[in-house]
């Protein structure tokens, strides 16, 4: 049964620009559940592109991912698909039809494929045809605000044989601005037999619990929840199991040596992974994202932002995390 490769209940999201090796392998310490890499172009791919065949690396500490794909030219979609999935360590392939960036749908690609159902239908009938593995489809709401498309796009996707659908509970249009609607992602899991994936808002521990009991849904997706917190997929699944036991939740306290021994350790793991000037630069935002909230984190961020070399980085990060 599909339903057998998650280990967890939830599900680390494509993000574009964070879920890379390191990132991936620090969800891993804290979960078993399936973590996506970052979105690959199917375009890039079909033309060679060595940079883009790097996203969908395996981890030394990595059995197994998910790869998400997007684009909207078929031809480039099913070759990438047929590539990746030939991929021991490919666990699971997803198309993205539900990013909002707009470098993304100003080609037609991500979210703007479900203003077309035709194209949907194609492209997932196409893939479906030839990727044996597990393929799932990531889509939002709707694409214009208060204009609800996903009901539509998901009986395209039944009828097609996805075997599950990722509904991120927001517009287009909306980016990440106000709430995620999980009302209607609850109304969605009632309209298909295919496993629906719920996804927006879920930045702590009973925000995962919450989203599963409204919706309905078996599954969750986290995406910015999990930045500089790697540890929430812990968290979501021991406050999920308490819940089904009914049992007394005790919350583990993460203290500031914690957290910032986290990071070093991402850090160290993107040193490992990537060019040393890739790696200082990307995770600058990893910094910013682990430090939020800690004492001395704006002076931290103001020095650290400044400096190139990852050993003096290195260095005042093992100082700062023995200040508190």
């Amino acid at each position: 049964m599909l339903y057998d490769k998650f280990k967890s209940r939830f599900i680390l999201s494509p993000m574009a620009g964070v879920n890379n090796i390191a990132f991936r392998e620090m969800c891993a310490k804290y979960h078993d559940g399936i973590n996506f890499t970052e979105m690959v172009s199917s375009t890039a791919l079909y033309y060679k592109s060595d940079k883009t065949e790097k996203i969908f690396e395996k981890g030394d500490l990595e059995e197994k991912v998910g790869v998400q794909i997007f684009g909207s030219n078929p031809e480039h979609l099913v070759h990438a698909g047929e590539i990746i999935s030939n991929l021991d360590y490919v666990e699971i392939l997803d198309v993205n039809m539900g990013c909002p960036a707009s470098k993304i749908i100003k080609n037609g690609d991500g979210s703007a494929l479900t203003l077309d159902l035709k194209k949907v239908d194609e492209i997932t009938y196409k893939l479906r045809s030839v990727i044996k593995k597990p393929l799932s489809v990531k889509i939002r709401i709707g694409y214009y605000e208060n204009k609800i498309n996903c009901y539509d796009v998901i009986k395209v996707l039944e009828r097609n044989e996805i075997d599950f659908i990722t509904i991120h509970g927001r517009y287009a249009k909306q980016m990440y601005k106000g709430n995620a609607d999980w009302e209607i992602i609850k109304k969605a899991n009632k309209l298909v037999e295919t496993p629906i994936i719920a996804n927006g808002d879920i930045f702590n521990y009973d925000d995962g619990f919450k989203i599963l009991e409204h919706t309905g849904c078996k599954f969750a997706a986290v995406a910015r929840g999990a930045h500089g917190r790697p540890w929430i997929f812990e968290d979501l699944n021991d406050y999920l199991n308490s819940k089904i036991k009914g049992i007394e939740y005790i919350p583990k306290v993460r203290t500031h040596e914690f957290i910032v021994g986290n990071l070093i350790e991402h850090y160290n793991k993107a040193l490992k992974y990537e060019e040393e000037r890739v790696a200082v630069f990307e995770m600058r935002k990893q910094i910013g994202w682990y430090v939020k909230g800690l004492y001395g984190s704006t002076e931290l961020k103001s020095e650290v932002f400044k400096m190139t070399d990852p050993d003096k980085i290195l260095n005042l990060l093992e100082e700062y995390k023995n200040i508190a």
